[in-house]
């Protein structure tokens, strides 16, 4: 069963001191953090926790974070992924941000400027999250009164019945 909190974030980092100290800091943020150590764990983490935001890191132990970004919007559309990357390239950046990064972030960082890249991301969410929900509110009202297409394709003639 998913869980889902406003603002939960899953960092991916093989470095065990990167990923910890990034949780420490997110969470006297006021973010809900969990960590992961490589793509295998990122992934069964995705599948049972809703987050709003994962930091991923560009080299895992098990796969690259670019891989691991498109199975992970494949799965979850309305995730917002901010790549980490100590080896940042313009083709690597390309990458991430046509495979659906939000964001990425080149390794060292300043605490200030992952922290704004994390509010971007979790604010991207919270809109494709809003969307969605819209879209589901309207969906069910058409359906419940038949499509907006429907009341004005065709004319509807209303005749009055009297007795």
């Amino acid at each position: 069963m998913k869980r889902h909190d406003q603002r939960r974030v899953l960092v991916t980092d093989d470095e065990a001191s990167l990923r910890d100290n990034l949780g420490e800091y997110l969470s006297s943020l006021g973010y809900a953090v969990d960590t992961a150590s490589d793509a295998a764990s990122t992934l069964s983490s995705v599948a049972d926790t809703d987050y709003n935001v994962v930091l991923l890191d560009h080299m895992l132990p098990d796969n690259t974070g670019l891989d691991v970004l498109r199975e992970l919007l494949a799965k979850n559309p309305k995730l917002s992924v901010v790549m980490m990357t100590g080896y940042p390239t313009v083709d690597m950046i390309i990458s991430a941000v046509r495979r659906g990064a939000c964001d990425v972030v080149v390794k060292p960082f300043e605490l200030k400027e992952l922290s704004q890249a994390i509010g971007r991301a979790v604010a991207r969410n919270q809109r494709l999250v809003d969307r969605s929900i819209d879209a589901e509110e309207t969906a069910a009202s058409e359906a419940a009164v038949g499509s907006d297409s429907d009341h004005c394709s065709r004319p509807r003639v209303l005749s009055r019945v009297d007795n």
